[in-house]
C-alpha cells in the first residue's frame, strides 16, 4: 500500500476519540470530551479483541461516552473549571448585591422612589426600597436587583 499504513478499526476508533477531545478545547462545555473518552476506549476494546460485528463497537461507544458522562462530568468539571467563590448566595446578583453605588439623579421629585445611580462605571436606573428623598452624590447600598434595575436603600 506504498508509504501510509494500513489503519484498523482500532486505530480510526483511537483518531476519533483523539479529535473529539481535543475538539473540546474549541467547544467548551465539557461534553464532547465524553464522547472522546468512549471512542478511545472502544479503540482500545478492539486493539485487545472485542469483536467489530453486530455494531458491537457503537453500542460500547453509546454506553461507554453516556456512562462516563453521567459519572464522570461533576468531577470534571470541579477539575477543569473551578470553583467560584461569589459574595453569598452563588447568584448572578452576589455581585452586586450589598455594594455601594452613587446617586445621580431623581429620588427628590414626585417619584421619590426612582431615579439614577452610578455604580462601576455605569449609570443605572435605580428604585428606592421605601421613601428615597436621597440628593445627588449620596451613597447608596444595593439590595436586590431587577434585571436592569437596581433596588436602593440608604447606606
Amino acid at each position: 500500500m506504498g508509504w501510509w499504513p494500513e489503519i484498523g478499526p482500532e486505530g480510526i476508533w483511537a483518531a476519533i476519540g483523539i479529535a473529539l477531545i481535543l475538539l473540546e478545547f474549541a467547544v467548551p462545555g465539557l461534553i464532547i470530551i465524553f464522547l472522546g473518552i468512549g471512542a478511545l476506549s472502544v479503540g482500545l476494546l478492539i486493539w485487545v479483541g472485542m469483536p467489530t460485528a453486530y455494531g458491537l463497537p457503537l453500542i460500547m461507544f453509546s454506553v461507554i461516552s453516556v456512562g462516563s458522562l453521567l459519572l464522570l462530568r461533576n468531577k470534571f468539571k470541579t477539575l477543569f473549571v473551578g470553583r467560584t467563590i461569589t459574595g453569598g448566595t452563588g447568584g448572578d446578583d452576589d455581585d452586586f448585591l450589598g455594594r455601594v453605588a452613587e446617586v445621580e439623579s431623581g429620588f427628590s421629585d414626585d417619584r421619590s422612589d426612582r431615579g439614577r445611580v452610578f455604580f462601576r462605571g455605569t449609570h443605572w436606573q435605580a428604585r428606592s426600597q421605601g421613601v428615597g428623598g436621597f440628593a445627588k452624590g449620596d451613597e447608596v447600598r444595593i439590595v436586590d436587583r431587577n434585571g436592569s434595575e437596581l433596588v436602593v436603600e440608604r447606606n
